[in-house]
């Protein structure tokens, strides 16, 4: 999962333009979609084309990326958050994970279990299982944290075959580019920036980190 940095002057401005409008319901924003577009684009950049959940690369097909509603205003009533800029982040459309499972799966009480990317680095307490591809909580951790990575990871199916097949086939490219002669001849974090516009850039600095250890 990104820890994504929303800009507070974007945000202004886009509450500013919703009030303009009177903007109420999602559907109403359809009314103006050169401005959603641009909403779409700002979200993208921010996240640096990746889906906020997944770490994927966005889909690049019509329909296949989304605005999505971290907190799911509709379906449990909470008309605020509809609009707000900080609850929005951009995933792929994919209904057996990411945002689009979550939307279907999540129950209101869950939301003061998991990280919200927005707002929180899951980051730090996370690790990766090298032979298969898996999120795993991280060794060590307390177990209220423990509990939280696990309901994030199960929130947005994050252990779903295809996430473990993709970033598996991501830590194998690493592991052949990190060899003896590589290892001894650049600093790691040269060797980061070799990966900085690849998917799963959680996993990519972790995996780097630890075969470097």
């Amino acid at each position: 999962m990104l820890r994504i940095n929303r800009r507070a002057e974007r945000a202004d401005l886009f509450h500013k333009f919703v009030k303009s409008k009177g903007l109420k319901n999602w559907e109403d924003f359809n009314r103006y979609p050169t401005d959603k577009a641009s909403l779409r684009e700002e979200l993208e950049e921010d996240q640096n084309h990746l889906d906020g959940y997944t770490e994927q690369t966005l889909i690049r097909r019509r329909g296949m990326v989304n605005i999505e509603h971290f907190r799911c205003w509709a379906k449990f009533n909470w008309p605020k958050e509809c609009y707000n800029y900080y609850n929005y982040v951009i995933a792929n459309k994919i209904k057996s994970y990411g945002g689009d499972y979550k939307d279907v799966h999540i129950q209101k009480k869950d939301y003061d279990i998991i990280f919200n990317p927005i707002e929180e680095d899951m980051s730090p307490y996370v690790e990766y299982d090298l032979d298969t591809g898996k999120i795993l909580p991280h060794k060590g951790l307390d177990v209220s944290i423990r509990q939280r990575v696990m309901k994030t990871i199960d929130v947005f199916n994050l252990c779903h075959d295809t996430l473990n097949a993709s970033r598996k086939s991501s830590i194998d490219e690493i592991i052949a580019v990190l060899t003896p002669d590589v290892v001894t001849q650049y600093e790691k974090n040269e060797i980061k920036s070799w990966f900085a516009d690849r998917p799963y850039p959680t996993m990519v600095e972790w995996v780097i980190d630890t075969y470097l250890e």
